[in-house]
């Protein structure tokens, strides 16, 4: 987390010292035991931020500089912010929504079944009408027979698919119930929105009417539980 944090920060590193300041020390017994601590008081600063604040200098001169014509004094720190944590926040965020993509193959899987149903539904269309044509035509139908025996092929190839989409949809569906099933830290409420959202594909509004509970309550469990989720990742 530390890397990731300062691969990311938005602050200029000048010196280096308050990285360099940071020690770590780990002890074996019954449990493993790690302590994380710095010899710079800044750096405490630096990792858990500050709120806005007044600056007290020792010498007023310090913080002296010149604008325009007059002397101003730097006395109001806007505050720093909390890159470590900034950083874990970011890398949960990216977690929940890789989560999320997990949670939604059996609906990828399904929409990509109803496109390929969609297709073979329309060439078959085209298919018949050619069919009809060539019933009613009389003399060389040999250009309507090629372009009705490459439709019929593309047919049972996309069927083929089509099959294929569908077994990956139940495989996908009941990877993710046992997902949701073993997931034993998360309430039964959190499991409940979990399945009608990924499994049975409900809106956020059929849950709620479902569940009995409002829109925003609906939310929050949710997110809850994708936050469970990305802890133990």
């Amino acid at each position: 987390m530390q890397e990731y944090a300062r691969e990311h920060h938005r602050f200029i590193t000048r010196t280096g010292e308050a990285e360099r300041s940071i020690e770590t020390a780990a002890s074996y017994g019954t449990y493993f035991k790690g302590v994380v601590g710095t010899t710079r008081e800044i750096t405490v600063y630096l990792h858990t931020g500050t709120d806005r604040h007044v600056i007290v200098p020792r010498l007023k001169q310090s913080l002296r500089f010149v604008k325009g014509d007059k002397f101003k004094f730097a006395r109001r720190h806007p505050g720093n912010e909390n890159y470590i944590n900034s950083a874990f926040l970011l890398k949960r965020y990216t977690l929940m929504n890789t989560i999320k993509d997990y949670l939604n193959t059996p609906y990828e899987t399904k929409l990509n079944a109803i496109g390929i149903s969609y297709f073979i539904c329309e060439m078959k269309k085209t298919a018949k009408i050619i069919s009809n044509n060539i019933n009613i035509n009389e003399g060389n139908n040999t250009k309507m027979e090629n372009e009705l025996k490459e439709i019929l092929q593309k047919i049972e190839l996309q069927t083929e698919k089509l099959n294929e989409e569908m077994n990956l949809w139940l495989e996908k569906s009941l990877e993710i119930r046992k997902f949701i099933d073993e997931a034993d830290y998360l309430s039964d409420k959190q499991k409940q929105i979990l399945s009608l959202r990924y499994l049975s594909f409900k809106t956020w509004e059929e849950i709620a009417v479902i569940m009995d509970l409002s829109y925003q309550w609906v939310h929050k469990l949710h997110e809850r539980a994708l936050i469970k989720i990305a802890e133990r990742m």
